[in-house]
């Protein structure tokens, strides 16, 4: 019993990084995320208990070095950086690194020998040091678990709406002919034409003009539903307006993993194109809304196994300088994630576009791209860091506009030629860009919107293009005007076209509207901005 009681601080001091992590993002990450970290810490503080013990021997005086060495471990990469911000580093004759680590090593070591000298170890002091870490785990505990309550009975409300939804698609007059194969590419933040040529000086006529050429249709006045990425891709995957959202998930709780996994990676389109023998194959971003779904029959992305936080968690430790002295293996997540990015490219669009035959496949693919980290040249070549950080974010963006016209036109090209299949093609962006700077506020996707009509624009208005084959003549395009398209249609009647055409569904096609939350505590009370867009 006196060694449980001796492991309570080190183990809820080794949980404490990790819970308070996930308690600041919490809205952002799956409850799932906790168990690694929470494992190899507990193992860790046992493991250090257990070594530590055998110089110590006393259980109260093991505790007690244990949990001040749990603490050097896991606050190294936070003191590391705030003294890296300092002018202190400038004034050291040795590097940060090995002043850190020799500091943490005396200290210790002369903590150590301090308890050593003492005979006998206050039961208040080891009785006070649990009750520290006891309140601090607590914290976060009071907070994670309600919360974690409402996303887990958000979850299966939105579960039962998608199965109801599904169900009322009348599907009665689905013939057994040619199925298309859909691909629905999203570039993230890719802006509309009269955007980019009055905000950006950016002429992108050519490509509208290519496409057009080439048997899509354009909309000019397209707008998006919803101008933030996670709240546009539940709108048009499931091809509705979420005025159900304050309801099903609560208006003031602003947990977004429950609309990631509930929405985006299973959706109704998703599950409709199942139902009558499709492929879901997602091409997913290393974004979380979109890095893997286990509802996807193929998760082609690298990321789909690349954990942010995990790694957020780790580089922040000992362990990971450690490493770097030792191995060579320092790890940091922003560096990894550059890696990988580079490297996602080429291996997402070559496996999108495999030869397919059998069955019909639905492609959802989300590039993050021309949205920021910038790190595709114009010909989308990977560039170096040097590079990355010289560029301004407007130059990065602009960079990156050609970058996704390039994607576009190989696409086109790839699909056309890989398959014997006739092909839906959507190019379509979630939402405008967050440039020019000066018309918006610091934040980004989790910023509200400033109140007024050139954020509104730039922001809304978006890139939509279409090509859909007719299905008397599949080598030819559909006549878009005849079935029924504008050129302000949205995103949330992209798929009701689609499915009406070829499924003969009969959705309903909605009003063309944009929507925005004015509140980041209250993420799903929507205000409609349709007329200042417009």
């Amino acid at each position: 019993m006196k060694k449980i009681n001796g492991l309570i601080s080190p183990i809820l001091l080794s949980m404490f990084p990790t819970l308070a992590i996930f308690t600041y993002n919490m809205d952002q990450l799956g409850i799932s995320r906790l168990f690694i970290p929470l494992f190899y810490s507990i193992f860790f503080a046992i493991i250090s208990f257990s070594i530590i013990k055998l110089i110590f021997v006393e259980d109260k005086k093991t505790s007690f070095i244990t949990s001040v060495w749990i603490l050097l471990f896991f606050s190294y990469g936070y003191i590391y950086l705030k003294l890296g911000d300092s002018s202190l580093a400038n004034y050291l004759p040795i590097s940060l690194n090995l002043f850190l680590i020799l500091f943490n090593g005396i200290f210790l070591f002369l903590i150590g020998i301090l308890i050593i000298k003492i005979k006998h170890f206050p039961s208040e002091f080891s009785k006070f040091i649990n009750i520290i870490a006891i309140s601090l785990v607590i914290l976060n505990l009071i907070q994670i678990i309600p919360f974690e309550i409402k996303s887990y009975l958000a979850s299966r409300k939105i579960q039962e709406y998608l199965s109801t939804n599904v169900s009322n698609i009348d599907s009665s007059n689905i013939s057994l002919g040619m199925r298309p194969d859909i691909y629905y590419v999203i570039f993230d933040r890719y802006g509309r034409e009269d955007i980019l040529q009055e905000y950006f000086n950016f002429d992108n006529n050519a490509e509208l003009v290519s496409l057009e050429n080439k048997g899509f249709w354009v909309g000019k006045d397209s707008i998006a539903n919803y101008p933030n990425t996670y709240l546009s891709l539940s709108s048009s995957l499931n091809m509705d307006y979420l005025y159900s959202l304050e309801n099903l998930i609560g208006k003031n709780h602003k947990d977004r993993n429950v609309v990631y996994e509930n929405l985006i990676q299973d959706n109704l389109v998703a599950r409709f194109l199942k139902q009558n023998g499709y492929e879901f194959d997602l091409v997913g971003s290393f974004w979380d809304g979109t890095k893997r779904s286990d509802f996807a029959d193929k998760n082609i992305n690298l990321f789909s196994d690349f954990d942010e936080f995990h790694l957020y968690i780790y580089e922040r430790t000992l362990l990971n300088v450690f490493r770097g002295i030792f191995e060579s293996k320092q790890i940091y997540s922003g560096v990894e994630r550059l890696n990988l990015i580079s490297l996602n490219l080429d291996y997402r669009l070559d496996r999108m576009i495999a030869k397919n035959d059998d069955p019909p496949k639905f492609v959802f693919a989300h590039f993050l791209i021309p949205h920021e980290p910038n790190t595709f040249s114009t010909s989308c070549k990977p560039l170096t860091f040097d590079e990355i950080r010289k560029q301004s974010p407007m130059e990065g963006y602009l960079v990156e506009l050609n970058c996704a016209n390039l994607i576009m036109e190989k696409l086109i090209v790839a699909i056309r030629s890989n398959s014997d299949r006739p092909s839906v093609v959507i190019f379509q962006s979630d939402e405008g860009p967050y440039l020019p700077q000066e018309y918006f506020n610091e934040g980004g996707e989790t910023a509200i919107l400033p109140n007024n009509t050139d954020s509104y624009k730039i922001h809304t208005r978006i890139f939509n293009s279409i090509y859909m084959p007719d299905k008397d003549v599949w080598n030819e395009p559909v006549d878009y005007k005849k079935l029924g398209f504008t050129d302000g249609m949205s995103p949330v009647n992209t798929f009701r076209m689609i499915l009406n055409y070829y499924f003969q569904t009969s959705l309903p096609i909605l009003d063309n509207r944009a929507f925005i939350f004015n509140n980041v505590e209250a993420p799903y009370e929507f205000t409609e901005i349709t007329e200042e867009v417009n």
